[in-house]
């Protein structure tokens, strides 16, 4: 072939003006890929803005949960990240190809581990940095999974002091829990006030205020009509053998266990409920019964109480052993008439005696053995089982701490009560500062999978900008368009354009051209013997393959 028809072939002379090769750091820096880059960071920035921000932030106070926001935000970082590794790939490979050592190999590696998942696992041996940087950018959308979970919901709480207003009583009023009736000078009937109080109490009905001021959980103290509780110990011996040392019969009982109170109403006795239990501890013949004796001095008292709302409760943080006495009323005794006369606090005893006094006897009945009496619920409910059966073997546990503490919420309610049956609660009201509790849904951050997420987009950011660098060794824009391979690959269809062009300049001498890529001869003559070449040529020297063609 003649060098005029290798010319015409070819298309002719080059056109368009020659270009010099122009280096320089930044001529030729790919701000595109270091937007991109700079973008996925100001994402993963926003990722940690978005988690810190937050964390113990009310659900209602953002109008997008951060899950959404997060979703955005890793999006369009590995969007981003995506985009920077093809800028990096494509920088990387021409930098290859001027170094002069690469092998048709390495330059397809190198475009293939940007471009898939599959080659860089099948590596082997060629796994460089490249793959390193594709395999990255490959599952830095791990980050999606791992951000969803960052954000949770969760409840946070905390107090403020404010103040409500509480209608309580500090002194029981005169003859409100009972009547005395008879010579004895003892309660015999419970009021109407104080028995509505009892069944409420029973009831475990809650007790409401009106207006109290408190939104939510509120926790304070208040100073209210109660009692000053005061108990004492001692023990006495007991002996169960029925034998005595020098072997005759004996009686063999005990009064194991025993609660009962007293109170009296008389000229020169201070108004104060007496409380007395006593109880056998040990399953042994003989030893120590336990004693305790409990006065119920009418006094104010200091009680620790919860508010719901406008529904009012004792503390269960606070017991009788911890109320604090700010003041004592002694009221004695004072008649003033005969007949049925008012009793103050001896509906109080009336009920605890009532309720709460019995016994136990146990005894030695001979060969039967040890027989028992109960009188009362109490000692029924006290009673260990595993000495049930009398004698020696019978014990109990002690039931003072419960009794104080139903007496003791007995006068709390009938501190509250009294407010309610003068008809001017508002002689009553108590302001007190309290501590307003309150919890609030919010959102969560798990900072360990924030960290993960970000370190990932980080490193992998990282390592597609050391595949950027050297850019500043190329002389002209790049790209891998397969136009612009082939041209650099001396394509014959692209021969008459100018080398040293980027692809814009390149599409534009060349773009209209109509190309085939189809079985090509390279000789003029053309017989039964030529073999063609599968390339892409101009449709005048190219036709499509045929079946069974052979092609060199």
């Amino acid at each position: 072939m003649t060098r005029s028809q290798l010319s015409k072939l070819l298309g002719g002379p080059k056109t368009g003006q020659a270009t010099a090769w122009k280096t320089g750091f930044l001529r030729r820096l790919p701000w595109l890929a270091i937007l991109g880059l700079a973008s996925t960071l100001v994402a993963s920035a926003f990722m940690v803005g978005i988690l810190t921000s937050s964390n113990d932030s009310p659900i209602h106070s953002w109008a997008y949960q951060p899950t959404v926001l997060l979703a955005i935000t890793y999006t369009i970082a590995n969007i981003c990240l995506q985009y920077a590794l093809g800028q990096a790939i494509t920088v990387a490979w021409w930098r290859k190809a001027l170094r002069g050592d690469a092998t048709v190999r390495e330059l397809h590696s190198t475009w293939a581990f940007g471009n898939g998942l599959k080659d860089i696992l099948l590596s082997g041996r060629s796994f460089n940095f490249v793959a390193f940087t594709g395999l990255l950018v490959t599952f830095a959308p791990v980050n999606g999974p791992l951000l969803q979970r960052a954000s949770v919901i969760g409840s946070r709480g905390g107090f403020d002091l404010v103040n409500v207003t509480i209608p309580i009583a500090q002194k029981i009023p005169l003859g409100y829990t009972g009547a005395i009736t008879g010579r004895e000078h003892v309660t015999t009937t419970l009021s109407n006030e104080f028995r509505s109080i009892i069944n409420r109490h029973n009831s475990q009905d809650m007790i409401n205020i009106t207006n109290s001021g408190c939104l939510g959980t509120c926790k304070g103290h208040v100073l209210g009509a109660g009692y000053d509780v005061q108990c004492n110990e001692w023990l006495t011996p007991y002996d169960l053998h029925d034998l005595f040392a020098n072997g005759s019969r004996r009686d063999a009982r005990l009064d194991c266990f025993q609660t009962y109170f007293s109170y009296y109403e008389m000229p020169g006795i201070p108004n104060m409920i007496n409380y007395t239990t006593g109880f056998k501890v040990n399953e042994t013949y003989e030893g120590n019964m336990t004693w305790r004796t409990c006065t119920l001095a009418p006094a104010v008292v200091e009680y620790p109480i919860i508010l719901k709302n406008d529904t009012i409760s004792l503390d269960p943080e606070g017991s009788w052993m911890t109320d604090r006495v700010t003041e004592h009323w002694p009221d004695p005794f004072s008649p003033s008439w005969v007949g049925v006369m008012p009793s103050t606090h001896g509906g109080l005893w009336l009920y605890l005696r009532s309720l709460y006094s019995s016994s136990v006897n146990t005894w030695y009945s001979g060969p039967p053995g040890w027989a028992s009496q109960f009188q009362g619920t109490t000692a029924l409910r006290y009673v260990n089982s595993s000495g049930q059966f009398g004698g020696p073997f019978m014990n109990f546990f002690d039931p003072t701490s419960d009794i104080m503490s139903d007496a003791r919420e007995i006068a709390f309610r009938i501190a509250l009560d009294i407010p309610n049956q003068g008809g001017k609660p508002q002689d009553y009201l108590k302001t007190i500062e309290v501590q307003q509790l309150w919890s609030q849904i919010v959102y969560k951050s798990q900072y360990i999978y924030l960290a993960v997420a970000v370190a990932i987009t980080v490193l992998a950011s990282l390592s597609v900008f050391g595949l950027l660098l050297g850019w500043w060794k190329l002389g002209r824009k790049v790209t891998l368009s397969p136009i612009e391979v082939a041209k650099a690959f001396a394509a014959p269809s692209l021969h008459d354009a100018l080398s040293n062009t980027d692809i814009k300049a390149l599409l534009k001498t060349t773009g209209h051209r109509r190309l085939r890529y189809g079985a090509v001869w390279d000789d003029i003559e053309v017989d039964e013997h030529s073999e063609a070449t599968l390339h892409f040529a101009r449709n005048g020297r190219c036709e499509r393959p045929h079946e069974g063609q052979i092609l060199r």
